[in-house]
């Protein structure tokens, strides 16, 4: 069973533009676990 010990810093992939940026995480490629996907968005204009 893995414990808060077990946290470590992930660097995952950004695509900037005018439009603000995007950052896809996918389970097992990304993370070390598996998820469907997730999708996030920040400073968008």
């Amino acid at each position: 069973m893995s414990t808060v010990r077990d946290i470590c810093w992930i660097d995952l992939p950004s695509f900037q533009d005018s439009r603000g940026i995007l950052t896809a995480i996918e389970g097992s490629i990304d993370v070390p676990f598996e998820i469907k996907r997730i999708f996030y968005m920040y400073e968008i204009t």
